[in-house]
């Protein structure tokens, strides 16, 4: 068995099974297996803590030593220690060490032990406790003790490796002295000698080791300074115990004893001996805060991680639970304040702050367990330790101001040095990156002649690669580099090693990091060039790129003509039609030099020319030509001084925002960066090209103080006012139109929301939208982040943008150029300050805003009073106050402290241990909070303290119910409710930034103040606006008079114009002292509409000689010598006089206060429609959906409803078929926006609203309840209550009249059959179309009869036989069959019902009266013959009411000829060319009603309803197959059903397809 001798193993000797096992007494297995129980008896050198008794210090040193001998003098030293846990009057504790002798003696005062005969082991204790193995008094695990001792070996194990053991105690309670002497190993015992003695208790053990089994001759120098250290830990670590070490006191406490360690190090680092900055480094935790049982030190480390710890006295020296315990808190501390300092830094583990720390820990645990009987390492689990130990405040503070900080910082510094330089580049020739096209040398020994271009996009690259192939492709090398580059100089090491742009950089310029170069032989790349459009962006990614080299490569920026930028021209002018070939070209590299160039050669005709935004507008011809004159187009960076780093980091580092704000404040606008240089500054650079970066940042981020818009938005509203949006037009195609006329130079995606966000009015959003939103633009769910794609939505002015936005302002705005072209506005002037009612949120450089919304109503009033016309009063008073206002939210702002209003969300408790939240704070989403109650359901992130939720919100409104269990409940009641669901939320007034008048960012100190400079601006406005206006209507005024006279002249022959030459007549003109008006350029667009015609040839040559200052009368046309002209012209006058005085006679506080006074009218209509609208939707009935089985019992918000029963009779005749009709979606919907009140229980009428559970069949509860209360009455009672037609009022708001008395349900169809299954219930009801009185009891063919869901003359829908018009013909008298005969006789004729119409209404003007007619030629048409109709006047003037099915035609007797059956296949055809036709004819229909003329149709029988102004298909009985045959009038081909004849639309495949369109 012995695996690890030689090649030549001795045969192992035969034993035979007794010898081969055996049995060891305790004893014996001890010696013979030493390691079990003390650790190792062989030699073992480690790195330990000892005492140097010469310096009378702790030093860290290689120690050699035997484990086992180490841990026999412990077991006895902690026995004397664990003593004062006993007894706390201990108070001393001896050791003496005789070298000389090899003797150890351990001596400690205190209760001895008792001198008595063990009643079980008939013993004396002492010999029991020391000469017995596993005794002692540790072994009751119920009692918690914080004894070193555990497991009965201790002191026994130094006895039995001892050659001599001797006990002596004193027992003061038996007044014995004990003393007794072991040899051999404990195998001999001496007889005790006890003797009495008065004396103080005490307890002493003298040992010599057994130094032969621990192959040592004795006490060596290593030994004994392990033995000092630990006499020294417990003149340290125990409380209140004198320790002396060879008769010797030691004067220690924990402090110092920690202190000794910290000198040590100290010592080692360098620092002189005793020297202040070791001992200042120990901090000390006050273990009065966790009761004396833990003590805690705290020193620096020297970048390795050290303990030194006690458990119960016993050292611990790996260290184990305890250890890790505090350990773990501190680190996490050192963690928190280097994050602080160094946010950016390389990310570090816990193990790694922890090489930084040197911990002391002493405690006392509860019965403590250990790896090993040696007891180096501590297992118990923190929660088992008996106390806490949270560390305090204040001891952590005290760490975090250590060097400890420092040296992890240096650590995270070396360890980022190291990620970052696993990227550097060298210099090999090949790369191996698909998008780089290198220079051919590059790499190579003649690198550093080569140069790197980076371009702006691939799109840049395609004009490098050009120019590079005609230049010098063994010199040039290209890469496009991806938008914009990491701005590294506040980036983590971690971005900046992931970051692939910078480590291409790297790779191709051959780049080392943290090498200072002083010259580019050592790189791959000699020069490095960036290619940019010029634009503001192009200019930020030059900012970039070289913040990025200033940061990481300072020493490349100091080399000369190592960085160098590409310039392209902005303009080009040239001569000739072809730009392919110019003529005389010219490039400008900046719009100041072409602005100044313009203006020398204004007068020069036949230069055309070309703004060149980006790179991508040149063509790689251009490139080209670039490239071959490369020197005009390079511009070299000058090497970079000192002062300008300072600049870079001025522009990029986040820690420099207040230094911004002031850069930015001195911007001189104009300033631009002169590119005719040949080299350029890092100073002008930032000065003058970087700095309309920022400013152009700020323009987009930052809103005007006057009209509250960014310049994407002020593009939108002066596309949208120029094109005079007032129909729908698709997002993206009104984003192109913005593109086209504003010269909008960002991508479209974010032209897209700035319209969406014009158009939002959800919650939170704008409080006036400018645009409306029609289509879904986001809601309050999700924070407008949920708009539809702007495919799919359109938008149009809203009724306020001109209310706003007054066109009397267009014409003196000031307007922005792009390329010669008139483009939107500087700046909007509204008449309320619109910053202030939408509110504004943006970042842009230096500054960001915060400005809340505000009610516009306020506004208005504030306004008025500082004009001093609010409500009569004349005297003007500064503006007060205003709390902010979101249009729609339901909570109640409240004064949280100066500039704070708190928007808190409104919750309550609803009993039953339920909270309801009914309003969350402003702009907290409604997805985003119910996110929040599921992390805290899951309770990973937070204790969880919902059991669960129901909601009920929508779009509009937040609804949500939380159940909590009971003990939750309490406690957050006790907290609030607000907080605990973090239902609270400030809005801040204290970051008020905006552009003010000037065109400067401002910061403004209160709301006041924003009104204040846009109350003199506007004012102001107004004076211009009214001077303006006044020299318009003047002019307009001057010219009509002279046109006026100039006719007259003409007429009375005082001005002969015929024959005469141009000049003489203008001459002529003139000398009649005729007013001149100069041709205005753009007069159209001035708004200049003249009645004039321009004789376009002349133009040119007589612009010069003032011969068209008179067009505008010899330009009049022939007929304004008419009379009519002339008096028209004389009218023109006296009203233009009239405006001129008005206007005059207006101050601009009138004309304001008129501005105000239409926008809150505006603003009061708005919402007044608003709320119609939604309770319109609201009354929208309410219909179970049968297909999914939802929507049976529920009201409101989602509460359950009782069910009202319903139980009626069954008629005499047996098991009724109802037909089921489902209501489709497309009519659902169109119902939905019809304007309807409440219902009013059982007695709302049909045709107005509707009643909401019963839509379906066409009756109300009311019906029901009136069947069952009249079954017994005689029709004539109940025909009583209905009106005849001409008693409706005209509205049609009237009570339903009383229901005709109920007969049998004949309703025969074979879907119903299998559905009903003859039993009479309310589901069925519900499935058929109309109430009793609405069955065509005479219809065989299975269909219903749709008049009685129409109005009598009204807008109500029950029909009663009185109520229709009286008719002579038979046919109406069985109309319904009222009788309760069964077998009454069917008169409906089948085949005027299926027959296609000849008789389509000559008038279209209104379908109604064909109707509503009464006249008596109706009762029997001829199938050719055209019917006459009357009108019935006060009928046609109902308003319509919800649309229901509609209306069958009357059945009229007629002569049957030959029937042909339609099968269904071919009714389905017939349906489907119908309704083909159908859609195109929803022309003529009264105003408020463009829906659905379904409840109108049929106050009266007429034969043929025509259908031309039906808004929808008319809706039909479900018909799964016609129980009789149905016939078509063999004279009309089969197959074509007139589109006006509604019979044929009775049928389900019409309906079917009809809803597939929908």
């Amino acid at each position: 068995m012995n695996m690890d001798g030689g090649a030549d193993i001795k045969p192992m000797k035969k034993k035979d099974a007794t010898d081969q096992y055996q049995k060891l007494t305790q004893l014996e297995h001890i010696i013979k297996r030493p390691d079990t129980y003390i650790g190792s008896v062989e030699r073992a050198t480690e790195i330990m803590w000892v005492f140097n008794t010469e310096t009378s210090q702790m030093e860290l040193r290689k120690v050699s030593f035997v484990p086992g001998l180490y841990k026999i003098f412990d077991e006895i030293l902690v026995n004397a220690a664990d003593n004062k846990q006993r007894d706390s009057s201990m108070k001393v504790i001896k050791v003496t060490v005789d070298r000389q002798n090899g003797q150890i003696s351990v001596e400690n005062d205190g209760a001895g032990i008792p001198i008595e005969i063990h009643k079980k082991e008939k013993i004396y204790i002492p010999e029991m406790i020391f000469g017995h193995l596993l005794t002692g008094s540790n072994y009751d695990d119920d009692e918690e003790k914080t004894t070193g001792g555990r497991n009965g070996y201790g002191a026994k194990l130094c006895n039995v490796f001892s050659t001599e053991f001797t006990l002596e105690t004193q027992d003061s309670n038996s007044g014995k002295r004990y003393k007794q002497t072991w040899t051999e190993n404990m195998s001999k015992m001496g007889k005790a000698k006890i003797t009495s003695s008065k004396s103080s208790d005490f307890t002493r053990v003298t040992f010599t080791p057994d130094y032969a089994r621990f192959k040592m001759d004795g006490i060596d120098d290593d030994f004994e300074a392990l033995v000092k250290r630990r006499v020294y830990d417990m003149a340290g670590t125990v409380k209140g115990v004198k320790v002396f070490l060879n008769g010797v006191p030691i004067k220690l406490d924990f402090k110092k004893y920690i202190e000794m360690y910290a000198k040590a190090i100290g010592k080692e680092r360098g620092v002189e001996e005793g020297g202040e900055a070791a001992v200042n480094s120990v901090i000390i935790e006050d273990s009065k805060a966790h009761d004396m049982k833990w003590e805690i030190g705290f020193a620096v480390s020297d970048g390795s991680f050290q303990q030194v710890s006690f458990v119960n006295s016993i050292a611990t020296t790996s260290g184990g639970t305890h250890v890790n315990y505090i350990a773990d808190q501190i680190c996490e501390k050192l963690l928190e304040v280097v994050k602080k300092k160094n946010s950016k830094g390389a990310a570090l583990k816990t193990s790694q702050i922890k090489n930084h720390i040197f911990l002391f820990v002493n405690c006392l645990i509860i019965n403590p367990a250990f790896t090993s009987q040696t007891k180096e390492q501590l297992t118990t689990k923190p929660k088992a330790f008996g106390s806490k130990c949270v560390l305090t405040e204040a001891f952590l503070k005290k760490i975090g101001q250590t060097d400890a900080v420092q040296n992890i910082l240096n650590f995270q510094q070396a360890k980022a040095d190291q990620q970052l330089a696993k990227s550097d580049g060298n210099k090999r020739s090949r790369m191996n990156n698909p998008k780089l096209v290198d220079a051919n040398l590059a790499g190579t020994k003649r690198g550093h002649e080569c140069t790197l271009i980076l371009t702006e996009g691939d799109s840049a690259k395609g004009l490098a690669v050009a120019g590079r192939a005609i230049l010098d492709p063994d010199r040039i090398g290209v890469f496009p580099l991806r938008g914009k580059l990491l701005n590294v100089r506040d980036a983590s090491v971690d971005q900046i090693s992931k970051n692939a742009e910078i480590q291409n950089i790297k790779q191709f310029l051959g780049l080392k990091h943290k090498q200072v170069y002083k010259d580019t032989t050592g790189l791959r790349y000699g020069h490095l060039m960036i290619m940019a459009d010029q634009d503001h962006d192009g200019s930020h990614i030059k900012g970039l790129l070289i913040n990025f080299l200033q940061v990481q490569f300072p020493s490349l920026l100091k080399l000369p003509d190592f960085f160098r930028e590409f310039i392209t021209p902005i303009v080009k002018v040239w001569k000739g039609p072809n730009p392919k070939k110019p003529i005389s070209p010219k490039s400008f590299f900046t719009l100041p030099q072409y602005e100044e160039w313009k203006e020398r050669h204004t007068n020069d005709k036949g230069w055309k020319h070309k703004y060149f935004k980006g790179l991508g507008t040149s063509l790689p011809e251009d490139a080209q030509i670039y490239f071959s004159n490369l020197d005009d187009h390079l511009r070299e960076f000058e090497t970079m001084k000192p002062e300008e780093e300072e600049m870079i980091d001025l522009a990029f580092s986040k820690k420099k925002a207040d230094a911004r704000k002031q850069w930015l404040g001195n911007f001189l606008p104009g300033t631009y960066l002169d590119h005719s240089t040949k080299t350029l500054t890092y100073n002008d650079f930032v000065n003058k090209e970087l700095i309309l970066f920022s400013m152009a940042d700020n323009l987009r981020s930052i809103p005007s103080v006057i009209d509250g818009f960014k310049p994407g938005q002020r593009k939108v509203m002066y596309a949208c006012f120029k094109r005079n949006l007032t129909r729908d037009m698709k997002v993206v195609e009104l984003a192109g139109y913005v593109s086209e006329n504003t010269a909008y130079h960002h991508g479209e995606a974010s032209m897209h929301m700035t319209i969406i966000g014009l158009a939002q009015n959800f919650v939170g959003s704008n409080n006036v939208n400018c645009l409306e939103p029609s289509g879904s633009f986001g809601s309050r769910l999700a924070g407008g982040t949920d708009a539809a794609s702007p495919r799919y939505i359109f938008t149009r002015l809203s009724p306020f943008a001109r209310r706003v936005f007054s066109s009397h302002d267009e014409p003196i705005y000031e307007h922005n150029v792009d390329d010669g072209r008139l483009i939107e506005p500087t700046m909007y002037c509204p008449v309320i300050p619109m910053v202030l009612v939408n509110g504004a949120d943006g970042i842009g450089t230096g500054w960001s805003t915060t400005i809340p919304n505000y009610h516009p109503v306020d506004i208005v009033n504030n306004l008025k009073r500082r004009m001093g016309r609010l409500d009569g009063d004349s005297e003007e008073k500064p503006f007060t106050t205003m709390i902010p206002w979101f249009r729609g939210w339901k909570g109640t702002p409240e004064e949280a402290g100066p500039n704070r209003y708190s928007f808190n969300g409104v919750i309550k408790e609803v009993g039953n241990n339920e909270v309801e939240i009914t309003e969350l704070p402003i702009r907290m989403w409604t997805d985003d909070f119910k996110a929040k109650l599921e992390d805290i359901i899951k309770g990973e992130k937070v204790p969880s303290f919902i059991k669960d939720y129901k909601e009920y919100n929508d779009h509009k409104s937040v609804h949500f119910v939380i159940q909590m269990d009971e003990k939750h409940m309490k406690a957050a009641l006790t907290d609030g409710l607000s907080e605990r669901f973090k239902l609270n939320k400030t809005v801040a007034t204290s970051n008020l930034v905006a552009f003010d008048t000037r065109g400067q960012i401002r910061k403004y100190e209160k709301v006041e103040d924003i009104l204040e400079e846009y109350y003199v601006y506007r004012m102001a406005m107004y004076t211009k606006r009214k001077a303006y206006w006044l020299a318009k209507i003047n002019t307009e005024y001057r010219k009509l008079k002279n046109q006026a006279r100039f006719v007259m002249e003409i007429i009375e022959n005082k001005l002969v114009v015929s024959k005469k030459k141009k000049p003489v007549l203008v001459a002529e003109l003139r000398k009649r002292d005729y007013e001149a008006f100069p041709k205005v350029t753009g007069a159209q667009k001035a708004g200049e509409t003249d009645d004039v015609v321009e004789n376009e040839e002349e133009v040119a040559a007589d612009e010069d000689s003032g011969a068209r200052d008179f067009d505008y009368l010899l330009g009049l046309p022939i007929w304004s010598l008419t009379q009519e002209r002339v008096d028209k012209l004389k009218n023109q006058m006296v009203s233009k006089k009239e405006e001129y005085d008005a206007l005059e006679k207006l101050s601009e506080k009138d004309l304001w206060c008129q501005d105000l006074d239409a926008f809150v009218a505006e603003w009061e209509l708005q919402l007044k429609e608003e709320a119609d609208y939604q309770k319109s939707i609201r009354n929208t009935n309410r219909r179970a959906s049968r297909k999914i089985g939802a929507g049976k019992n529920v009201t409101g918000r989602g509460r359950p409803k009782q069910d009202e029963e319903y139980n009626p009779k069954p008629a005499k005749s047996g098991p009724s078929k109802v037909v089921k009709v489902e209501q489709k979606p497309h009519q659902r919907f169109l119902s939905m926006f019809e304007n309807k009140p409440k219902p009013k229980p059982k007695a709302s009428p049909m045709g107005s609203d509707g009643a909401e559970d019963d839509e379906v069949s066409g009756m109300s509860d009311g019906d029901f309840d009136m069947l069952r209360a009249d079954k017994g009455k005689p029709a004539a009672e109940i025909k009583e209550g209905s009106r005849a037609p001409s008693e409706q009022p005209a509205n049609g708001r009237v009570k339903r009249a009383a229901a005709a008395a109920p007969k049998k349900w004949i309703i025969e169809d074979d879907e119903s059959e299998s559905e009903g299954g003859g039993e009479f219930d309310v589901g069925d009801m519900v499935k058929g179309i109309g109430g009793a009185d609405l069955v065509d009891t005479n219809g065989q063919n299975g269909r219903l009869s749709l008049f009685a869901m129409s109005r009598p003359g009204s807008s109500h829908g029950r029909a009663t036989s009185e109520a229709l018009p009286k008719l002579k013909s038979k046919p109406s008298k069985n109309f319904f069959n009222l009788s309760d005969d069964d077998d009454a006789a069917d008169e409906t004729n089948y085949e005027m019902l299926a027959k296609s119409s000849p008789n389509k209404t000559a008038a279209a003007k209104n379908t109604l009266d064909s109707y509503l007619s009464d006249s008596d030629d109706l009762a029997v048409v001829p199938v050719t013959k055209k019917v006459p109709v009357k009108a019935a006047a006060p009928v046609a003037k109902s308003k319509p009411g919800r649309p229901k099915k509609a209306p069958a035609p009357k059945a009229v007797e007629a002569a049957q000829t030959k029937p042909a059956t339609l099968s269904p296949a071919a009714k389905a055809y017939a349906a489907k060319q119908n309704k083909m036709k159908l859609p195109a004819k929803r022309n003529v229909i009264s105003d408020d009603e463009d829906e659905d003329v379904g409840m109108e149709e049929a106050d009266s029988p007429a034969p043929k309803p025509a259908v031309k102004a039906r808004g929808r298909p008319p809706r039909a009985a479900a018909v799964s197959k016609p129980k009789k045959p149905i016939y078509i009038d063999s004279d009309d081909d089969e197959m074509d059903i007139d589109d006006n004849d509604e019979s044929a639309l009775v049928d389900e495949a019409s309906e079917d397809d009809f809803d597939d369109s929908d």
